[in-house]
């Protein structure tokens, strides 16, 4: 008799509510500038009210939700061992994600939830965080950066310019590409 694998269930309930709450999200965020309720989010998603308070307690932690996932989809960290060409593909992803409306939205969002609850709104963003910072390191590991690399050196003079220049609406004529080529420079000057 050989033995089987059990079967794998590759999502389950909870994981199909989700992806219903944060796709409903998505789509209210893509819409018009009103605020967003608990019960707007059960409309859309077909989710009740009372699982959407049960797990996520507030609207806010629903769109907190909704921007770790749309952050971590639209700008994927790609690991080649190629440190300029992964680095400005990363960097490019995220300009153009947070350059739509969708993406202003979520900053401005994430923004509000840090001023008005900086402790719940820390822990909301702490797996984007965490998850960032781990892809980050693994492609500085791969690519054999200089050890002056580091990832926050990139927050500090990559991600947070493009933060900063698409809540202030500048734009200068550089972009990603030239953020990354000085960060490169300076690291290998040392």
């Amino acid at each position: 008799m050989t033995a089987q694998s059990p079967a794998t269930r590759p999502g389950g309930r909870s994981a199909r509510v989700r992806a219903a709450v944060l796709d409903a999200a998505d789509q209210l965020l893509s819409g018009d500038l009103e605020p967003i309720t608990v019960k707007h989010l059960s409309e859309v998603s077909g989710v009740s009210e009372p699982t959407l308070y049960r797990r996520w307690r507030t609207a806010e932690n629903i769109l907190l939700d909704a921007a770790v996932r749309h952050l971590s989809e639209e700008s994927p960290v790609p690991v080649t061992g190629e440190l300029r060409a992964d680095l400005v593909t990363w960097a490019s992803g995220l300009e153009r994600s947070i350059a739509t409306k969708a993406g202003l939205r979520f900053l401005s969002l994430i923004v509000q939830a840090r001023s008005a609850q900086p402790d719940a709104s820390a822990e909301a963003l702490a797996p984007l965080m965490n998850q960032r910072f781990g892809q980050l390191r693994s492609l500085l590991e791969t690519a054999g950066a200089p050890a002056s690399l580091t990832v926050e050196g990139l927050l500090d003079r990559v991600l947070a310019p493009l933060y900063v220049r698409q809540l202030l609406g500048y734009a200068p004529e550089s972009g990603a590409a030239e953020l990354v080529d000085e960060v490169l420079d300076r690291a290998h000057r040392g």
